[in-house]
């Protein structure tokens, strides 16, 4: 027993060592390969992030200054982080779990209230969701990035087809064009530059698409955030900060206004959803919150320096047949610019994104080959953007449904975003980095199998192609031959031989010549007179034709004349005596058949 417990682990441990030997061997590989981000927000710096951590060397490029990369506002309004996503952000670094709770906003109840009367009906937990402001999320996310910064620059065009490489592939580096003419290549650019950009028309243009069309949602989202200084005097907004950190829904009959109290009462951030069914175009504040509570009215429609409002139409961006450059397979569309997610769900988005960047840095780093592991990186998020993008649809749906009625209530907003919470809290359970790393082989096997198909397929189909060709030469040749055979021999008229031929035809089908059937015609005339036997009685016309076709047959064993011919030189059974006939025809059909 002992003997078998000390085998098991030096086995365990043999294969962590293999295993972490096989790690480093691929972030020495990793540390070789560089990467280029283009666009310093949110996303971009997730991927820059992860990489890092894979050992890649990293480039951001933002066309933002100094001062506005650090202390601009980059349109978020709030970021949401779960449980899945948070996981993956913790073992970036080992303060990075300290710092996310420390610079969260505390909450951990989001509740939901009538739009008039302010009362709270109904509560989600947010026990391991972390919510976030997103200037905040934005600075954590820079302070743990190491990779280089390259600021002022605007990318203005990509370089990705085959004379465009520095190298042959797949070694060859593609580049990406800047405003002041600098070449930037890297051996995997992804592009995380929303709408900015000159990516996402690169992208489908490689793969021969002109325009997606976005897909109007028939909804409007105002976007704010405001200062408490700039609410002093104001007694109505008090009930709003008074509570220090703060999550709230308020839910009108056809719209509903998220607001989130940071820094004990310093800032309230607000997000703004109202159904336009009539395309009658965006709302003002004042209009939209015409007879809500006046704790929440107050403070969002009450003019000040400091309130930044930003108002859209909301759509829905389509996700292209492919996120990778079909031309070298090295330029990757991520973030927003590639593909939104219906409204009403920014918890799925975020956890998304999150867990696809954590992807996408294992899968470059097991990959041979950056096209491998763009390859396998696609392969491995579907199936999670498949799902995440049903539960976002279908909550879509009941939300807009309910307000085109005048009837939203709490439940139809109520978010599941802890995990036991049903089939869709086991969603949160998910581990970005587990998955891909246990995967990776998995998927390799399973695009080696469909490459083997597709070679099997075009050889099949060659294989076809060769033998049609061989038919089509056969024919043409034995046309030419029995063309040859055709032609009149010298000193002979064409008129002869087609005389000749005729005959030939003419006999082939039973008839003859003059001379020919006037001696068929005696030949029938001695048969049809009376035999005469020496002693033995004369035999019957069914025993002569068995006797015949018997002998035919024994000459057709000897190489003569097929049975075939045979039964048909015979005499028709109108010919014949009735039952003679028949049995005679059933026997020469047994043999017939025994023959073949």
């Amino acid at each position: 027993m002992i003997t078998a417990v000390v085998t098991a682990i030096a086995i365990t441990q043999r294969e962590a060592r293999r295993q972490q030997a096989e790690k480093e061997a691929e972030a020495a590989a990793a540390a070789k390969k560089s990467v280029l981000v283009v666009g310093g927000g949110i996303s971009g710096l997730l991927v820059g992030l992860f990489c890092r951590q894979q050992g890649f060397a990293v480039t951001v490029a933002d066309r933002k200054g100094a001062g506005e990369f650090l202390e601009g506002d980059w349109g978020e309004g709030v970021v949401w982080v779960p449980r899945s996503a948070g996981r993956v952000l913790r073992g970036v670094h080992e303060r990075m779990g300290a710092e996310m709770r420390e610079r969260a906003c505390g909450v951990d109840t989001l509740r939901y209230r009538k739009h008039r009367s302010g009362r709270e009906v109904c509560a989600s937990k947010l026990r391991d969701t972390l919510l976030f402001a997103a200037s905040d999320f934005h600075a954590l996310l820079r302070d743990f990035t190491t990779a280089e910064l390259k600021l002022e620059t605007e990318i203005v065009a990509y370089r990705d087809g085959a004379e465009d490489l520095d190298g042959p592939l797949p070694q060859g580096r593609p580049y990406a064009l800047t405003n002041k003419g600098e070449k930037i290549y890297a051996d995997c650019i992804v592009v995380c530059d929303g709408d900015e950009g000159q990516g996402r028309a690169h992208v489908l243009a490689s793969q021969g698409i002109t325009e997606l069309p976005e897909i109007d949602t028939q909804w409007n989202q105002s976007t704010g955030s405001i200062l408490a200084e700039g609410l002093l005097g104001n007694d109505k907004a008090a009930a709003l900060l008074q509570g220090g950190d703060a999550a709230d829904m308020w839910v009108g009959p056809d719209a509903y206004v998220f607001t989130l109290v940071v820094g004990d009462g310093e800032e309230v951030i607000f997000l703004s959803h109202d159904l336009d069914a009539e395309n009658e175009g965006e709302l003002e504040l004042s209009d939209l919150l015409a007879g809500w509570n006046p704790a929440l009215s107050s403070p969002l429609t009450t003019p000040s320096p400091d309130t930044l409002i930003t108002s859209k139409r909301l759509t829905i961006r389509q996700k292209p047949p492919s996120l990778v450059s079909r031309k070298s397979r090295k330029l990757l569309l991520f973030g927003k610019n590639c593909f939104t997610f219906p409204p009403h769900s920014p918890h799925l988005e975020w956890c998304y994104h999150v867990e696809a960047a954590a992807t996408l840095a294992v899968c470059l780093r097991k990959a041979a080959s950056v096209p491998l592991g763009l390859e396998v990186y696609s392969r491995l998020t579907a199936l999670r953007w498949k799902e995440a993008m049903e539960m976002a649809q279908e909550r879509f749906n009941t939300v807009t449904a309910a307000a085109a009625e005048a009837e939203l209530e709490a439940a139809d907003l109520l978010w599941e975003v802890e995990p036991g919470d049903g089939e869709k809290g086991a969603w949160w359970e998910y581990d970005a980095e587990a998955v891909a790393e246990k995967n990776f082989d998995a998927v390799i096997e399973l695009l080696t199998q469909e490459l083997l198909g597709k070679q099997r397929a075009m050889a099949e189909e060659q294989a076809r192609a060769v033998e049609e060709e061989r038919k089509r030469m056969e024919g043409e040749q034995k046309k030419a031959e029995e063309g040859l055979s055709e032609e009149p021999e010298e000193g002979e008229s064409e008129e002869g031989v087609v005389e000749e031929k005729n005959i030939g035809e003419n006999r082939n089908a039973g008839l003859g010549t003059k001379e020919e059937d006037e001696k068929k015609k005696e030949a029938e005339q001695v048969e049809a007179a009376p035999k005469t036997t020496h002693g033995n009685p004369p035999e019957n016309e069914a025993n002569a034709g068995e006797g015949m076709l018997l002998a035919d047959e024994d000459e057709d064993e000897d190489g003569g004349i097929p049975v075939e011919e045979v039964v048909c030189s015979k005499p028709k059974d109108s010919e014949r005596t009735g039952d003679s006939a028949a049995r005679t025809r059933t026997e020469v059909e047994v043999r017939n058949g025994a023959k073949h």
